[in-house]
This record gives structure tokens, sequence and C-alpha cells, in this order.
């Protein structure tokens, strides 16, 4: 067979891309093999643990319609999935790492595609070459450690899914260019299709539209004539892209405006930042050990030209970068097409937005390009036969595989994320918080309060460890104490619907039950959704002996999350009570499903089954609560310990 032309027959046409096919999933697999038990934590518990809206008790499309309530727009796609997730298997780590492993192994698939399509159009070297070069690219993407914060941190699933469709987008386009016809027609709106389903992952790729049209530029050299030639359909298709723009800006004012208070950077600060950030990207690329990288940048803005110095040289640098890409389209068109892929998939989060200046998971779709470049730089250059060449790529993706799987294990260690030494810079408290709440929760309560009043003393008006200091006074004991620290927090914040429940739980501790529910309703006042707000409300009136409000309250909680174990666990004790077993014993064991048997659930179905008279089916659950808790009170109610 001649060099450069594929292997003939239905076998020999499909035997290559498998080949390539499963082995960029087993090296994304064995990248990321050990991850799938890292714990939810950072905005995985804001946005999964602590949300109604994606506690799904079965998978239905009403349950999947009730978490994508943010359609058309808002992220309505990964909430859909997270809801998936939680309907299969609770709040277990394995599932939601699972899926987003799949979503990074298929994005492997598709950058390998999009490679392809791309060398084509670009006549690079031979089919063999491209091939080979597609593969690289491909396996640098599932290997590259930088990727870890996109696929590792669950909720970053809208980073992945939206590449997903985002690349399904960049490839039916690439192959409508190609296609003729109803064809055409039909992989350009497949393409439309595809991108739109990516806004609805993320905002940021918007930009698509931009980009598809720059990969145009750099692919056809007669595009700007055309342009010119047939300049109203593109007129129009401006004005319809301006349209959507604008309806996406007033959409998403209020959570501008909403950012913008908590994160205030002034534009001219975050636009003078931008060379700096950009060229800490390329470097992350390029040297990705794991010592650089980090959950949490405490990235100081650049307040001036010279303030800090190097701020002047990354703008150069910068300018120098949008040069380089449009004097390269046509001698060196693969440059053109990896600089302007990175600049143009970052223009919308790397610009004015109120939103933190540094994340490494918006490399995951920058870095397409880049790599592409690299791989392709490597075919070039090593000029020699299939297995020289791999003698040579396969230690520097050794190495990247490694780094990866080093990353991830650090993600298994929250504190050592927390506490970052880069992300608890000089004056930088978020990560501090982060830490301490962490501490208070794993009950090294002196560790705790030390990492909070550091906080504060960094960041005195945000209420966050204030709050965290009075769960630490709950722990202990001291309710009057975790009162003063929650009405300092409110004092600094205004009101707030959590701070008012945790402030309703410290005057319940306190027997002050008339101002405890009081603060209860103020908070649901604020947020309606806090299930939690209403559990506490039933216990103050099931205290009382008024069982039928308590039920009604604990119903009417169950209805707005029918995933909160909380909820179910309290309306299972007090239908055992009632001698309502069937439906007691739904509650405790939905209740013990969805925390993947965490001891307090366990502790609730013994007391159920005890109450049912199954006394060894009671021995066995409180048995297993208490050997992951054995301080858990229902438990050693029902085994009779003191």
């Amino acid at each position: 067979m001649a060099e450069g032309t594929e292997p003939s027959g239905p076998r020999g046409r499909w035997a290559a891309p498998a080949a390539q096919a499963s082995l960029l999933v087993a090296a994304a697999l064995a990248a990321y093999w050990n991850s799938f038990d890292v714990p939810l934590q950072f905005d995985d518990l804001v946005l999964i643990s602590d949300n109604p809206a994606v506690h799904a008790p079965e998978l239905s499309l009403e349950q999947l319609s009730r978490a994508a309530s943010g359609f058309p727009f808002h992220r309505w796609l990964p909430y859909a999935t997270f809801a998936a997730n939680h309907a299969v298997h609770g709040l277990r780590p394995f599932g939601y790492h699972l899926v987003n492993w799949a979503l990074h192994a298929g994005n492997a698939l598709l950058v390998a595609l999009v490679a392809r399509q791309l060398l084509a159009a670009l006549r690079f070297e031979d089919v063999r070459a491209r091939r080979r070069t597609a593969t690289i690219a491909g396996l640098l993407f599932a290997l590259h450690p930088v990727h870890t914060q996109a696929v590792t941190y669950v909720v970053q699933r809208m980073t992945s899914l939206g590449t997903a469709f985002a690349l399904a987008s960049v490839a039916l386009w690439l192959a409508a260019r190609s296609a003729g016809g109803a064809r055409r027609l039909a992989l350009a709106a497949a393409a439309v299709g595809a991108a739109y389903l990516a806004v609805a992952c993320k905002e940021n790729f918007a930009i698509l539209p931009a980009l598809v049209l720059f990969l145009e530029w750099v692919l056809d050299p007669g595009l700007a004539g055309e342009i010119a030639r047939r300049w109203k359909p593109w007129a129009a298709a401006a004005v319809l892209l301006a349209g959507i723009a604008a309806a996406l800006a007033w959409t998403y004012a209020g959570d501008y405006r909403a950012a913008r208070a908590d994160i205030d950077i002034p534009a001219s600060h975050r636009l003078l930042s931008q060379g700096r950030i950009l060229f800490h990207y390329l470097s992350l690329l390029a040297l990705p050990l794991p010592g650089r990288l980090h959950v949490d940048y405490a990235y100081a803005a650049s307040t001036g030209l010279f303030a800090p110095p190097s701020t002047a040289l990354g703008l150069a640098g910068l300018g120098g970068l949008v040069a380089l890409t449009l004097s390269s389209v046509r001698r060196a068109p693969l440059v053109s097409l990896a600089l302007g892929w990175f600049l143009l998939a970052l223009a919308i989060e790397q610009s004015v937005l109120p939103i933190d200046l540094v994340f490494e998971h918006r490399l995951y779709f920058a870095s397409i390009g880049i790599l592409l470049l690299a791989a392709a730089s490597a075919v070039r250059w090593l000029r020699a036969p299939t297995f020289a060449a791999w003698a040579v790529a396969a230690p520097v993706l050794v190495l990247l595989g490694v780094g990866t799987a080093v990353r991830n294990a650090q993600w298994h260690d929250p504190l050592a994320l927390y506490l970052d030494p880069v992300s608890v810079g000089p004056r930088f408290a978020r990560s501090l918080f982060a830490a301490g709440n962490h501490l208070v929760s794993e009950k090294r309560y002196a560790e705790g309060e030390q990492v909070l009043r550091r906080a504060i003393e960094l960041d005195p008006a945000n209420p966050a460890p204030y709050v965290d200091l009075g769960n630490l006074a709950l722990d202990l004991g001291r309710p009057e104490d975790a009162e003063r620290w929650y009405l300092t927090a409110l004092s600094r914040a205004g009101p707030h619907p959590q701070v008012f429940y945790n402030l309703g739980i410290a005057l319940r501790r306190q027997k002050r039950h008339a101002e405890a529910e009081r603060a209860y309703q103020s908070a649901l006042r604020l947020r309606p959704d806090l299930t939690d707000a209403r559990v506490e409300i039933a216990i103050l009136r099931d205290a009382a002996g008024d069982t039928a409000a308590a039920l009604a309250a604990l119903d009417e909680a169950i209805r707005r999350d029918p995933g909160s174990p909380l909820a179910l666990e309290n309306r299972a004790l007090i239908l055992a009570r009632l001698g309502r077993d069937p439906e007691a014993l739904a509650d405790a064991s939905r209740a013990e499903r969805l925390t993947a048997g965490e001891a307090a659930a366990l502790g609730v179905l013994a007391k159920v089954h005890q109450a049912a008279g199954r006394a060894q089916a009671a021995s066995a659950s409180a048995e297993a609560a208490l050997r992951k808790d054995p301080n858990n009170e229902d438990a050693r109610e029902v085994v009779g310990r003191k």
C-alpha cells in the first residue's frame, strides 16, 4: 500500500479509527482511574448536595424538567444531568465522576475528529500523518493535567459537556463544508443546534459563531472576497447574531449586577490584567507540573500599566499574539488557527465580566488549537517512521498522564486544596473560609477556629467565617455563642436565608422555640426552597404536640425537595410513631439510598424497623450505623447502648 493512502475494504476502513478510539479511551481511563471516589466539594456542595432542584427521587421527565428550570438558557442542560445522576445513585460521588470521565473521553475522540477535519482542509501532509497528528492531539487533550479541574471537579461538567457540544458543532460545520445539497443544509442545521446546546451548558460558548467564522477565514483564502460580493446574506446573519447577543445580555443582566456586587474589580483593571493571565495560561499548557495547578488563584489584578511591572509586557505580548494570528493566516495557517482558537475561546470569560480572573477549567476548550499545533509540530519535526515517532512521543504522553493522576490524587484531600499557598495568598480569604468550614465539619475545632479568625482578619466584611464560627460553637454545645456569631453575620451581610436558618437552630437549642420559628420563617421568606428550615419548623411543631402540623410541614418540604434525606428521615420517624409502617419504611429506605448509607439515615432506618417489630433488621441497620458513627443516638437507642 502506498504511503498516504487509507486501507481499502470495510475491515481496513474501520480498523484505524477503532484503534485510535480505543487508545484515546484507554489513555483517559489510565489518567483518571483514581478520580472516581473524589468527594463532592466546593461548588459541588452548593449546586448539587444542597440544591433541591437537582434532587430527583426517580429518573423521569418530570424530575429532569424540574432540574432544567433555567430553559432555554441559564445552564439548564448540565443541571438536568445532575438530576439524572441523583435519581440513579443519590449523592454517591462515583456516578458523577463516571459521567464526567465519559464526557472527557468522548471529548478526546471529538478533538481527534476535528483535528483530522482541519488538517485535511489545510492539506496538511498525507493521510497517515494527519491520522497520527490527530491521535497525538487527542492524547494530549486526554492526558493534560491542566484539564483535571474541568473533569474531576464535578460541577465543571458545565465546561466539559459544553465542550462536547461545541466540538460537535465545529465537526458538523466542517462536514457541511464538503457536503452538497440537502445534506449540507441538514449538517449546518445540526451544527447550529449543537451550538445552542453548548450555550445551554455554559454561556462562554456563545463565541462559537465567531470561532467558526475565523476557521472559515483560515481555511478559505477567498472568504473575504466572497463576503464582499455577497454582503447582504452576511449582513443579515450579523444582524441576527447581534439580536441574539442582545437577548442574551438582557437575560443575564440581573446575574451580571449580582456578580458585580460580589467581585468588584473595575473593567479597566480586568482588561489590563489579560496579557499577564493569557501568558500564564500558555505557561500551564507548556509546563503543567501538578505543583503549578491550583483550584483557586489569589490572582491580583493589574491596577496600572506598570502595576505590576509585568502588565505592560503582558499587553505587548498579547498584541504580538494577535498580530501573529493575523499575519500567519496564509504562510502558517496552523499557527494562526491555534492562536486564534485560543484567543477567541477565552474572549468572553477573559474580558470585562465580573468573574474570577483565573480558573484552569477555562483552558479545557481553549487549549484545543494549541494542542493540535503541538501535535502537528511534533509530527513534522520527527518525520520518522511510525514506530520511531511514537518512541519519542510516548514518554511525553506518559509524563502528562502521570501528572494528571498525581493531581487527581490531590483532589482527594479537600484541606490540601483549600490551604494551597497560592489560593490563600495575601488579602485572599475565600479559600480560608472553605478550609475553616471543612476543619469544623471534621471536628478539628481548634484548627478550624484559627483559620476562620485569620479569614476574618483578611476580609472582615464577609459573613461566611462568622457563620462557620457559629457552627463551631453549636458543635461545642455553646448555642449562646453561636447566636452572637450569627447575629454578627446578619449585621455584616443583611438578611440572609442560611444565616437565619442557623440562628433558628441556635435559638431552638436554647429552648426559645417561638423565636426559633420566627427565624426559620424569615429564612423561608428569603428562600422558599430552603427545605431544612421547613424540617426544623416541623420538629418544633411535633415537640409542641401538633403532629398534623408537623407532617404538613414535612410534606411541603418533600414536595419542594423530593430528594431531601433530612425531611424523609423526620417524616419516617413520625409515621413510625403513628403506626404507619409501610410509609415510614419507604421514607427511611429512600433517605438511606440518597445518602449512600450515612450513619444518620441508617439510625433512622433502624428505629423504623424497631417500631414495626422487625428486630433483626433493626439490629443490622443499627450496627451498620454505629460502625460509621459510634455516637449515633438513634442506633445506640435501638441496640440499648449507653
